[in-house]
């Protein structure tokens, strides 16, 4: 079952339709836990094909499918978004907004002298686990923006940090 990165994070609650098209198909609501991330499997008991020789249905197994998402890019239950950043924020630090999963924004410290590609952690920020308590992490990666254009004043000023050797 296909499930976007908002109900995996909040839980849902999804139609499944049952057997064949026409008088003998069945519509369900399944409840989807948070958590349920790609591969996980949710059982509905007696929803399956009927058994054998008049016997009682079977289970069905429903597994889950995360489809991709624009912003973050998801493993497990860790999530990993891009945030570029000027090139004085990499060398002085700074606090960053990054955006929340579940809306909002987050603040992201910065170290001074944070290099290109730099991974930053946000602790439990990710998806919830299906069972049991906590969340994965938000690993922010940054990206330091060098300019390709300077003023003549930025150039000196450039030129004047080469001389202590920066």
């Amino acid at each position: 079952m296909p499930l976007t990165l908002q109900e995996v994070i909040s839980g849902t609650t999804k139609s499944v339709s049952l057997g064949g098209h026409g008088a003998g198909s069945e519509r369900i609501n399944v409840k989807i836990p948070k958590g349920m991330i790609t591969g996980k499997k949710i059982r509905l008991a007696g929803k399956g094909e009927p058994g054998g020789y008049g016997g009682p249905p079977g289970d069905l197994y429903i597994q889950s499918k995360l489809v991709g998402d624009a912003d973050y890019q998801i493993e497990g239950h860790d999530l990993y978004y891009r945030k570029t950043i000027r090139l004085t924020e990499a060398i002085l630090g700074s606090t960053i907004p990054v955006p929340s999963v579940t809306g909002g924004e987050l603040s992201l410290k910065v170290p001074a002298g944070t290099k290109h590609k730099s991974k930053l952690r946000l602790s439990d920020q990710g998806i919830p686990h299906m069972k049991g308590n906590g969340r994965g992490h938000l690993f922010v990666e940054i990206l330091v923006d060098i300019p390709s254009k300077l003023t003549k004043k930025q150039k000196e000023m450039i030129r004047e940090l080469a001389e202590t050797g920066l």
